[in-house]
């Protein structure tokens, strides 16, 4: 069961700060290396590595909405494929948050920009680093 179906988003903003970033690097390996980014970071750890700025900017600005596999350098090649706000994501991501929620982001996430969504706006992307 998810941390929000059993606990609500405070428990899911909880879980996200605790384990994301421990599902990317349980899925990465020396050969693929997992990860999110966006425009608008919630978490400043997340912040795009220099192959990622352009194509985020492509997404945010609608002039791409596919997912692309990208070539980074000789030795790497990528795969990006954004994320899209859903009707439950508004609740932590949405430009009307609870007062309980908003708090629990400030004490979190003390630098959020990934507030002020709207249903289906672009959201950031997942991405995937591969090693030829």
């Amino acid at each position: 069961m998810s941390a929000i179906k059993s606990g609500g988003p405070i428990k899911g903003i909880d879980a996200c700060n605790d384990q994301a970033a421990k599902i990317a690097l349980a899925n990465s390996s020396k050969q693929i290396i997992l990860g999110r980014s966006s425009h608008k970071l919630r978490n400043p750890e997340n912040a795009p590595e220099k192959w990622l700025v352009e194509p985020i900017k492509l997404f945010a600005s609608g002039k791409q909405s596919q997912p692309q596999l990208l070539k980074i350098d000789d030795e790497h090649q990528g795969f990006i494929e954004p994320i899209k706000i859903q009707a439950p994501c508004l609740t932590c991501h949405g430009t009307e948050i609870a007062k309980p929620i908003s708090e629990k982001l400030t004490q979190v996430y003390p630098e959020d920009q990934a507030t002020g969504f709207q249903l289906n706006d672009f959201r950031g992307i997942f991405w995937v680093k591969i090693k030829k």
